[in-house]
């Protein structure tokens, strides 16, 4: 791994508190049920956040040639 990415991974370890002391939550099951748990703690919303959405419509539709395509608006 080179030095470059070696640094970043250490900056979002650091920022998602993964490499501290905090003990593992007591129902987790696998390192995923970790990464979720801190991934939540870390990253949630505060006081004065925005919750915005971003929504993709995907529409499916037959033409008169009998195959299906697909279109997104």
């Amino acid at each position: 791994m080179a030095e470059k990415d070696r640094s970043l991974l250490k900056k979002q370890l650091e920022f998602l508190q993964l490499n501290g002391t905090q003990p593992v939550p007591a129902l987790a099951a696998s390192s995923a049920d970790i990464l979720q748990h801190q991934l939540e703690t870390t990253l949630k919303m505060q006081q004065d956040d925005r919750d915005m959405i971003i929504m993709l419509h995907e529409i499916d539709y037959e033409k008169t040639i009998g195959y299906i395509q697909q279109k997104v608006v």
